[in-house]
């Protein structure tokens, strides 16, 4: 098993009596990219600054390729931050932008113009080096950041919402620049966002933070589909969450009673005891249309709203105050204020214990 490159021993960071980071534990494997996703407030930053040795835990130890660097400066660690407004030096041109790491590094001349020229190939910018940083675009501006981050070849680089600023068309664009570019570095990124759906598209994990804890932390897919807390089911995306209270078990299985009636779901959970099942949008359906799909519900369709590949619609289970939110087929004939019989997959419903 490989050592990991970064850890995080019971990091706690207060402030006065703020708590901003809550004995927190984390380790990051190289080359990994690895997405920090919670609220504002939620100790992201504040993990990403302590990472970056702008700040320093209250309590706890960080490791950085097996060394303490708790109370390394900054330039002092194996790492660079590119911050969300870049940071850029207006009076250089790009090249000079992207050399200013390695000039303070003494690297020299003739290897410096070298590794400048590499990395502005790299970013795709080989044509710009010499113009200023006011006649980029605010796309052109985050590569020329994240050269001059990359060029030093720094084992950790992190990213403090740097897409933050783009319009939306940019921001994706450069989502699919940044995977691209840390699958050809082989750099271990750590990117700080509050954006659900920019965490799926580049992460290889996602670390989900509420109030200075990890909440959650995995690949995409299964902190998707098979969220561990409830906040994580709710912050991740959209996701219908249900009181529910436990009626038998088998120990891998637990039977489960709801406003859904009564479901066989995975996982255990004590007879009498509560808790919530989640299940997502798209995973209801209005009439049987998969194979393994069961009733769980009638509901009435109280609202529907189209979204373009899908037409988002919110329903009320009959004889309850609960309501649920599908996604229904643009092609499924189906209006509002009808009373629909809704089906899933029981496999897809997740028991949240916490």
């Amino acid at each position: 098993m490989s050592n990991p490159l970064v850890i995080c021993e019971d990091i706690q960071k207060t402030y006065g009596d703020f708590v901003a980071l809550d004995t927190l534990n984390m380790q990051i494997e190289a080359g990994q990219f690895v997405v920090l996703l919670g609220p504002s407030g939620s100790g992201k930053t504040t993990l990403l600054s302590i990472l970056g040795g702008f700040t320093t835990p209250t309590t706890g130890k960080v490791f950085i390729d097996g060394v303490d660097v708790t109370n390394l400066r900054p330039a002092e660690r194996p790492t660079v931050t590119v911050f969300q407004d870049y940071a850029l030096f207006p009076h250089m041109t790009v090249a000079q932008n992207i050399a200013f790491g390695l000039t303070m590094r003494n690297v020299p001349k003739l290897t410096l113009q070298d590794m400048v020229q590499n990395a502005l190939h790299t970013i795709d910018l080989q044509d710009l080096g010499g113009r200023r940083i006011h006649e980029l675009s605010g796309g052109q501006r985050q590569r020329v950041a994240l050269a001059r981050a990359i060029v030093v070849e720094p084992s950790l680089l992190l990213l403090d919402e740097p897409l933050g600023a783009l319009d939306l068309k940019i921001r994706q664009q450069m989502q699919d620049e940044l995977v691209a570019l840390q699958r050809k570095c082989k750099t271990t990124f750590v990117h700080v966002t509050h954006d659900q759906e920019e965490a799926m598209n580049i992460a290889d994990v996602v670390v989900v933070i509420n109030q200075g804890k990890i909440e959650d932390m995995g690949p995409p897919e299964r902190v998707y589909l098979h969220p561990s807390s409830v906040f994580s089911a709710n912050f991740m995306g959209e996701s219908n969450i249900l009181p529910c209270s436990s009626v038998g078990t088998n120990g891998v299985q637990t039977l489960v009673r709801s406003d859904f009636g009564e479901l066989l779901v995975t996982g255990e959970l004590r007879v009498g005891d509560t808790a919530h099942i989640s299940i997502r949008p798209e995973h209801l359906r209005v009439g049987h249309t998969a194979q393994n799909d069961q009733k769980i519900c009638d509901a009435k369709l109280v609202s529907m709203r189209f979204q373009g590949a899908y037409r988002r619609a919110v329903a009320q289970i009959d004889g309850t105050s609960t309501r649920l939110h599908l996604r229904i087929k643009p092609e499924q004939e189906i209006t509002a204020s009808e009373t629909a019989q809704i089906y899933a997959n029981p496999e897809d419903f997740v028991l949240l214990q916490r």
